[in-house]
């Protein structure tokens, strides 16, 4: 299901597939898929974002000091390493 949210300061729509469900934490990704990521795994590839393109997958949603991963583009980040 698509969902259409404003940019309250662009106001500016954007379009999502999974809406807010597809943005998840560290902790949560891990406990949903633990055959596939430890949460150390993730903090591992978290604090080197810039260097393995994680950054660049826009798969990091920063709000303040905490961080959140966007589900969708984490897995096509992930399904794409060598």
């Amino acid at each position: 299901m698509k969902e259409n949210y404003k940019h309250s300061a662009t106001n500016q729509s954007f379009v999502t597939e999974e809406g807010i469900e597809n943005i998840v934490t560290v902790a949560s990704m891990a406990m949903h898929y633990p055959d596939l990521l430890t949460e150390t795994q993730l903090k591992g590839w978290l604090k080197n974002r810039k260097n393995n393109g994680l950054e660049g997958a826009r798969a990091i949603l920063k709000v303040g000091r905490k961080i959140y991963l966007k589900r969708s583009e984490f897995f096509l980040w992930f399904l794409n390493q060598k």
